[in-house]
């Protein structure tokens, strides 16, 4: 489930459905890609950006 705060930016590609918490950023302004395994689960206030691939089971953020 992506919260209705966070941003996930056109470009961004999730294996499966992930968890996106508040105020989450996934993603670039100019829509390059970026590429998120399954399982994800992205915490409040994280950022991801940049041409990148993450893998499988991604846990981000505070305390993670």
């Amino acid at each position: 489930m992506i919260h209705e705060t966070a941003i996930v930016y056109p470009g961004v590609a999730f294996a499966r459905e992930p968890e996106v918490d508040p105020y989450a950023i996934v993603g670039n302004k100019d829509g390059s890609p970026l590429t998120i395994g399954r399982n994800a689960h992205v915490g409040y206030h994280s950022i991801i950006r940049g041409d990148v691939r993450i893998g499988d089971n991604l846990r981000l953020g505070a305390m993670s």
